[in-house]
Order: C-alpha cells, then sequence, then structure tokens
C-alpha cells in the first residue's frame, strides 16, 4: 500500500485500482518530507533508495520509467 501511495497506480494494477498520483508526482518542483524511514517494509526500502538515487520511479503497474524534480527531507 505504500508504494502505490508513493508513486501511484495505474488503472488495474491490482483489483479495484485506479489511474492516481503518488505523493512523489504530487510534489513535482517541491519538497516531501518523509518520516520513519526505518518503519519501511524491506521490500520498499530498496524502491525508495533507487528513487533518491536516479531521481526515476515507476508507478505501480505502470508500463513506463517516470521522472521526478523533488527534494526529500527525511
Amino acid at each position: 500500500m505504500i508504494e502505490s501511495m508513493m508513486f501511484g497506480t495505474e488503472k488495474g494494477a491490482y483489483t479495484g485500482a485506479e489511474k492516481k498520483h503518488g505523493y512523489i508526482e504530487m510534489a513535482e518542483g517541491g519538497t516531501l518530507f518523509l518520516d520513519e524511514l526505518n518503519s519501511l517494509s524491506i521490500d520498499m526500502q530498496p524502491k525508495l533508495l533507487r528513487y533518491l538515487q536516479d531521481r526515476s520511479y515507476w508507478r505501480l503497474g505502470g508500463d513506463r520509467e517516470r521522472h521526478s524534480n523533488v527534494r526529500v527531507v527525511a
């Protein structure tokens, strides 16, 4: 669930999923404050690290890589 909130979803990614923007996409050009990163699941941590290194991400169920310009404060 946190992955869909951070990166967004595409319609059909899972049962009942609709096309939705994630926090990263909504914060485009601004700052995203993330708290308690130590409580992220072990599966989500490398995805977030990959975003922080490359500034690119995939929406859940997406078929293309997306890029963003967001300052992250953790």
